[in-house]
């Protein structure tokens, strides 16, 4: 898994575990989602004659002890779940200045974490009126869900898009959902209200690097901007500049090494058809950014 918002990947995969999780504890359930065998009773259970008579189910277990049997595989499942995904949960806290808790015992409490990761502390608003706090936080959100789906055409491409449009498409950004391209503050008419910058690294771009921010400045001097590992800041116009001029130069020197790795993955017979097509695209991306 890339380590671009490194916390959502984790989240992403936790659904996918709950909902795994869910569908074997019904299955363990007897009648649930199939048909009535016959000699059964409507509501699935044998007859009381066949169950006093000491009647086996088809895996010689009974269904208390389906029950015990799935219950226990869960927990197991959930520990080797907490022990996988705590280091690396750890690292992104750790590398992003954030508090390291105790290792937790439990699943939900490993979500509860994944789910706090990315939140940053909120600037002082003071002053501010409801409205604009309201604006502010919605662009904050947006940028997050941009960056959501960032991560979710890498995971689909191996590599990532050469430009915002390229999030748009069915699984993606479409439809409704392309309001979220569109700050608060933005009376432009633009049909996109924010800057990307291509992770010239890939997935060894430094966590801090802006991915993308706002193009113009809201009405009192700041940008919201999305960092590569998924938090979002309100930052003041002059600390904004200063950072995208010392991350554009930062690309620039990055560049023409990453340019002949991707060249040298594109032609790599080791590697299948599918990689060797995604670094011929990221090199493209690569050489129209040096030009």
């Amino acid at each position: 898994m890339n380590r671009f918002l490194g916390w959502i990947a984790l989240v992403l995969a936790l659904g996918a575990l709950v909902v795994a999780l869910l569908s074997l504890s019904r299955s363990s359930r007897p009648g649930d989602g199939a048909p009535t065998p016959a000699g059964d009773t409507p509501s699935g259970h044998k007859p009381a004659a066949e169950l006093r008579a000491g009647a086996a189910s088809p895996t010689g277990l009974s269904p208390d002890e389906s029950r015990q049997i799935a219950a226990a595989a869960i927990a197991a499942r959930e520990r080797e779940m907490v022990d996988r995904l705590w280091p690396r949960l750890a690292k992104l806290r750790t590398e992003s200045g954030l508090s390291l808790p105790e290792k937790p015992s439990k699943l939900d409490d490993l979500l509860a974490l994944l789910l706090d990761f990315g939140s940053e502390e909120e600037s002082d608003t003071s002053g501010r009126s409801p409205e604009v706090t309201s604006k502010v936080t919605a662009c904050k959100n947006d940028l997050k869900q941009i960056g959501i789906y960032f991560a979710l055409f890498e995971s689909k491409n191996r590599y990532y898009p050469g430009s915002i449009e390229e999030l748009k498409g069915p699984t993606l950004i479409n439809g409704t959902t392309e309001k979220i391209l569109v700050c608060p503050f933005d009376a432009s008419g633009d049909a996109c209200s924010y800057e990307y910058l291509h992770p010239v690294r890939g997935d060894d771009e430094p966590y801090d690097s802006i991915m993308a921010y706002d193009r113009h400045p809201h009405p009192d001097g700041r940008r919201c901007v999305l960092h590569f590992q998924g938090r979002v800041d309100e930052t003041a116009e002059a600390d904004f500049q200063k950072l995208l001029a010392d991350q554009i130069a930062a690309d620039r020197v990055a560049l023409s090494e990453e340019i002949v790795k991707a060249r040298a993955a594109a032609m790599d017979s080791a590697l299948t058809e599918a990689q060797r097509k995604a670094a011929q695209r990221r090199l493209e991306i690569l050489q129209t950014l040096s030009r």
